[in-house]
């Protein structure tokens, strides 16, 4: 492909300077200083990476330049794969130092939470308004998905296994709308449920099935305020197959 074509001919446009500033170096009838790198453009489009270098010598009684290329690609490749292996590890790090903050965080977390869940339920016990325990049931409700939400931190820092458990799936839809009434409300997005009744009970963790659903609320509304500013939010479930 290259043969009988000017070198800056097949060169990546950004390298061009590269080229130049080798050529140069190699026309001064000295040795280039450095070995250069640049890519080399294929008819395919395809991109090499080389690496070049130039020095001299006499040929039939002339000065004569010897100009090396080498093609670089495993090289780069191995380059690739050493870097993806240190921010592996990096990351990995991070990990363990997350899972070593997470249990002083859950610790701190979770002691005004179980205040919040306890004294929410001995005001659900006395004679008030039914609006008021409603609100008393979201604040639990929400207080117990904070509590699990430090849980599942210290699974994931820790990779503990979820725990799992008896779930009503409508239930877990519905509570989990719940937790975003007010912000669907004043997002102008109006909300329906069709559930399937007599659906079999699942066995999961309730947490993490829980944050699929609310992450994809969430999306839905997102979507839905962007694109109109208001919206129409309908959640089904039925027995499949």
């Amino acid at each position: 492909e290259i043969i009988g074509n000017s070198s800056l001919s097949f060169i990546h446009p950004d390298d061009k300077n590269i080229m130049r500033e080798f050529r140069e170096w190699s026309n001064k009838g000295i040795p280039t200083p450095k070995m250069y790198q640049l890519r080399y453009l294929k008819k395919d489009g395809g991109l090499v990476p080389v690496e070049i270098s130039a020095s001299h010598t006499m040929w039939h009684g002339k000065l004569a330049h010897l100009v090396t290329i080498r093609d670089i690609t495993e090289r780069k490749k191995a380059e690739q794969e050493k870097g993806d292996l240190a921010a592996k590890a990096e990351m990995s790090s991070r990990l363990a130092s997350i899972g070593e903050m997470a249990a002083g965080i859950a610790h701190e977390i979770n002691n005004p939470l179980t205040s919040v869940v306890g004294f929410s339920r001995l005001l659900m016990r006395k004679e008030i308004p039914e609006d008021i325990k409603a609100d008393l049931e979201i604040i639990t409700d929400g207080a117990k998905r904070t509590s699990e939400i430090v849980r599942r931190l210290l699974t994931f820092a820790r990779q503990l296994k979820p725990e799992r458990t008896e779930l009503n799936i409508n239930k877990l839809v519905l509570d989990t709308m719940a937790l975003r009434n007010y912000e669907m409300v004043s997002g102008n997005i109006i909300t329906t449920t069709d559930l399937a009744e007599h659906l079999p009970r699942l066995w999961a963790d309730g947490g993490q099935l829980q944050q699929v659903f609310l992450n994809l609320i969430i999306n839905a509304e997102n979507a839905m305020i962007a694109a109109h500013g208001k919206g129409k939010l309908q959640v089904k479930s039925e027995m499949a197959g």
